[in-house]
């Protein structure tokens, strides 16, 4: 069932509560370190944003304020490669790929 008013999809395979694609944005991406990232109206004050390095392991994690529009991260004293930068939020989780050069 799908409810792109909601900011949610469930997917009915696994029970996960999926955010629509483009509830949040960050850049630049690619990235030499610091990273804008955007909120597009679904943050709540117990949400978390976790970055996690390709190999699973949590680079940084952050409890979000709704009253913000945006975080600055900045990752420049990490390796370089991919990042995934994962959105928790009551709605339901959002994930996208962040590369650091």
């Amino acid at each position: 069932m799908t409810f792109y008013n909601a900011f949610y999809i469930e997917n009915p395979t696994f029970g996960i509560k999926e955010l629509v694609p483009g509830s949040f944005n960050l850049f630049p991406n690619p990235t030499t370190g610091k990273v804008k990232i955007e909120n597009h109206g679904i943050w709540e004050n117990d949400s978390e944003l976790i970055i996690l390095g390709i190999t699973g392991q949590i680079v940084e994690k952050r409890k979000l304020n709704a009253a913000n529009s945006f975080m600055d991260i900045d990752l420049s004293g990490n390796p370089k490669g991919v990042y995934l930068v994962k959105m928790i939020t009551r709605k339901g989780t959002d994930t996208l790929k962040l590369i650091l050069q």
